[in-house]
């Protein structure tokens, strides 16, 4: 069976995009469901068009992440990450706005496009509203968070063309299939960086471009953080594991997986924060000051202090 079409546009994104995340095989449309062509696996297919390529094992630190967009959709709970993605993700939303697209319509962008780590879809509907001419992937591991970006795109008239739930350490697409592959906040949440980043370097196509935005580097604000907020207590919070790298084990994983710097811009913009603070956090209050404090220290300093990060990188291997 082919992709389903509704009034002109395809709600399932192409089958040869797509292969199995645990075989590799190819996968084909086979009434309301994807089918492996190799390990003979089944993937479903929602009504709306979402389809669920999440790998058979996945780790218990993911599992939860699922789990908490599934309560908060179905209502059982408003609590924990979502709420706090709104505002996370509406500091990544400035932060493409005002620094990422301006940058990219010198580039005259075109072709296709993967987001991952999704969540709500912000990113997804700021982005197609400018360069509508792109054929936009949507992807997070929760389907339930894809739900809202589908919603996002109603009610904004701009959004991703197609909705994948997948995991980033099991990309469930054809190597070469992306010119650009963004993420938001999402990396450090990984169990493996480098396991993703070979990922992302697989499914780009040569001279592809990866931009990470929303990151986060470990240093003397890591120590200050955990006061406020020991990572424990955020992680069964928010329902996501959190990594931090240091600014060097970034720089060296980029490197390791075949990626060249196109550029690394330290976050000194303290009121990307200030949207976080009437969540009574005084976490939030703490980065505010912190940005504000570190505005005018110069990189080498922020570099050993700990600090957001956004990063172009280029495919060179």
């Amino acid at each position: 069976m082919s992709e389903e079409v509704r009034n002109g546009i395809s709600l399932r994104p192409p089958a040869h995009m797509l292969i199995c995340p645990d075989c590799k095989s190819n996968l084909e449309y086979n009434l309301e469901y994807l089918a492996c062509t190799g390990c003979k696996r089944n993937f479903n297919v929602s009504p709306d068009g979402i389809v669920n390529l999440l790998p058979l094992e996945v780790p218990d630190e993911y599992s939860h992440e699922i789990e908490v967009w599934h309560d908060f959709w179905t209502g059982k709970s408003i609590r924990g990450k979502p709420w706090a993605l709104f505002f996370r993700k509406g500091e990544s939303f400035h932060k493409l706005e005002f620094e990422i697209l301006p940058r990219l319509e010198k580039l005259g962008i075109k072709g296709t496009v993967l987001e991952i780590g999704s969540g709500m879809g912000f990113v997804g509907t700021s982005f197609k509203a400018n360069f509508p001419e792109v054929t936009y992937y949507s992807s997070d591991i929760a389907e339930d968070a894809l739900r809202y970006g589908k919603w996002m795109r109603f009610a904004y008239g701009s959004g991703p063309d197609y909705y994948v739930a997948c995991s980033i350490d099991k990309l469930p697409y054809a190597d070469e299939s992306f010119d650009i592959v963004l993420g938001s906040a999402c990396l450090h949440h990984l169990l493996d960086l480098r396991s993703g980043l070979r990922q992302i370097h697989r499914v780009l196509r040569k001279n592809g471009i990866y931009i990470g935005f929303g990151e986060g580097f470990g240093g003397a604000l890591a120590g200050i953080g955990q006061r406020w907020l020991p990572r424990e207590k955020h992680e069964k919070l928010h329902g996501v594991h959190e990594g931090l790298p240091s600014y060097k084990e970034w720089v060296k994983s980029f490197g390791d997986c075949g990626f060249s710097i196109e550029s690394i811009v330290l976050e000194r913009a303290w009121y990307y924060k200030e949207s976080h603070v009437w969540m009574s956090n005084e976490h939030y209050l703490m980065l505010v000051l912190y940005y504000a404090f570190a505005k005018p220290l110069p990189d080498w300093m922020m570099k050993r202090m700990g600090a957001g990060i956004t990063f172009f990188l280029r495919k060179t291997a």
